[in-house]
């Protein structure tokens, strides 16, 4: 989802984040609540693609990576 995204701005990322809800029929709350707690480990955080922006590209998809694989290792 993130991997594909050139320019690392807020826009963008809101942008290829609703693409990837939308194409897999997830609800906002549903993805924008495991995105939060795999960037940050909280769920509750100032708002979601300010606190991607901050973190950076490599850090984000570094982090939903390793929760993307604890989830699946479950």
């Amino acid at each position: 989802m993130v991997s594909k995204i050139k320019n690392w701005d807020i826009s963008t990322i809101e942008s290829a984040v609703t693409q990837f809800k939308d194409a897999n029929g997830l609800s906002p709350r549903q993805l924008y609540a495991y995105i939060r707690n795999a960037i940050s480990g909280q769920r509750a955080t100032p708002p979601l693609f300010d606190c991607m922006l901050v973190l950076g590209k490599e850090k984000t998809m570094d982090r939903l990576e390793k929760a993307t694989n604890i989830l699946a290792s479950d």
